[in-house]
């Protein structure tokens, strides 16, 4: 690749990138290009997950996180229905341990019901009747919209139907290297020249955005969540999703189970701090700034 021309260049293509460049073509914008560093699709975070398709309860109602959380969870559907992808439509029971959690509980309930989502408060005979395993709850909230698929699937299918439109081209193993002059980039196979450049690097973002002389007040701090798979033979034990009662005040959903698109079932996440925005395994994604994330970890600034 030498010196080529777009009108849109996308850095990044992961589910983000990806299915702002389906949304272009809905628009009408003919000439796409996407940049991805690594040689396959899904190689992190859009890959790297459960799978689960959230309905919307969790989120402040009139926010744009809890519009789009119930919209994407039909939309997704409707595209997984279409392409024959793989879809689970398994619902999810979230249960209050104890009285304390109550409140919370029918908070998200009402939450839901601002939102659009669909939620139930079920008694404990109901619970048990979707899930026999699950901890005796007085009372729990059912979610009969939650779903899980395949991202790897979908990812591919999304690239698929961008390359057959005839409108978008994506360069794999081909990594921004920095900007060489207005509107124009640096790869390892040469220079593009863009009208418009669109940041989807995910945990790369800030970076690139710094090189346009934005956001540098802000730098991400890469964090992990970890499962655990239940053994096989056990898989019996949970039929759908089982999640608590999150502590609200925080962005997690708390450690759960999930039954994936593969059947296997999984518990987790943990979430701690990475030593690298690839640092995925105990020693591997270690890098430049690993001692620098180090230090701000342990309360130092360099």
């Amino acid at each position: 690749m030498e010196q080529k021309q777009c009108q849109i260049l996308i850095v990044g293509a992961g589910i983000t990138g990806l299915t702002i460049a389906r949304e272009l073509i809905h628009r009408g914008v003919g000439d796409i290009v996407i940049l991805e560093k690594e040689n396959a699709l899904g190689l992190h975070a859009s890959g790297r997950n459960s799978g689960v398709l959230h309905a919307g309860m969790y989120y402040t109602p009139d926010t744009l996180k809890a519009k789009y959380c119930v919209d994407g969870n039909r939309m997704m559907k409707e595209f997984c229905r279409k392409k024959k992808l793989t879809l689970h439509e398994s619902g999810k029971v979230i249960l209050a341990t104890g009285p304390s959690e109550m409140e919370a509980l029918y908070e998200l309930k009402r939450r839901a019901d601002l939102c659009g989502a669909r939620a139930h408060i079920i008694d404990n005979k109901k619970l048990h009747e979707l899930e026999p395993y699950a901890a005796d709850s007085e009372e729990a909230l059912h979610s009969p919209d939650t779903a899980v698929i395949k991202p790897v699937e979908v990812l591919r299918a999304l690239e698929a139907e961008l390359v057959e439109s005839g409108k978008v081209t994506v360069h794999y193993g081909t990594t921004f290297k920095g900007l060489a002059g207005d509107n124009q980039v640096k790869t390892p196979g040469g220079t593009i020249k863009f009208e418009k450049l669109i940041n989807a690097a995910g945990a790369y973002a800030d970076h690139i955005a710094h090189q346009f002389g934005l956001a540098k007040e802000y730098e991400l701090l890469p964090f992990k969540g970890t499962y655990k798979q239940v053994a096989r033979d056990r898989s019996f034990l949970v039929r759908s999703n089982i999640y608590p009662v999150p502590d609200l005040r925080t962005p997690f959903l708390g450690v759960h189970f999930t039954r994936s698109a593969d059947g296997e079932i999984l518990v987790g996440p943990t979430a701690m701090p990475a030593f690298g925005r690839e640092n995925y395994g105990i020693l591997s994604g270690f890098g430049r700034e690993t001692f620098s994330i180090l230090l701000r970890d342990i309360g130092f600034n360099i």
